[in-house]
């Protein structure tokens, strides 16, 4: 009789232990490596370095020649999503001109720019069309982020 009742005692304890574990959250399967994520983080300083070496066409007026001018960055703007993770930078430049860059390099780079208007940092004067394409963007970025997606040659070469 003692058996018995040591027997499963040990099987209670065996199956709730399975039960336990089988309900806990798997860590690696819901979010990347903080590794691959600092791996692949492209920090503020780099980006306002990446932007100080755009170069942008620049057509004279009276001629089809056309020269190329590096801008002075004005402000680099972190845009971050719910988590406070940052997906992308709004760079502005002295003279005019901005460039928003992917905060991964295994997403597309340069996600938008102009050679002469500067992006407006206040979301409420947004058109519902730029709200919705920076949600968009934000999500993209998080999505390669979340599943670990690896960079391809062409974000590579670009």
């Amino acid at each position: 009789m003692k058996i018995k009742s040591q027997i499963g005692s040990y099987f209670s304890v065996l199956l709730l232990s399975f039960a336990l574990f089988s309900c806990q959250k798997e860590e690696s399967a819901d979010q990347p490596p903080q590794a691959q994520q600092l791996e692949n983080f492209i920090d503020k300083a780099k980006a306002s370095e990446i932007a100080s070496e755009f170069t942008f066409d620049v057509k004279a007026k009276n001629s089809n020649e056309t020269t190329y001018l590096k801008k002075e960055v004005a402000e680099v703007s972190s845009i971050n999503d719910e988590e406070e993770n940052t997906v992308f930078y709004i760079i502005n430049y002295k003279d005019g001109g901005f460039v928003i860059l992917a905060a991964d390099n295994r997403s597309i780079p340069v996600l938008a720019y102009s050679d002469s208007e500067t992006f407006d940092l206040k979301a409420e004067s947004y058109p519902s069309g730029l709200v919705n394409w920076l949600a968009s963007t934000k999500e993209s970025i998080k999505y390669v982020r979340e599943n670990n997606i690896e960079q391809n040659i062409e974000t590579k070469l670009s």
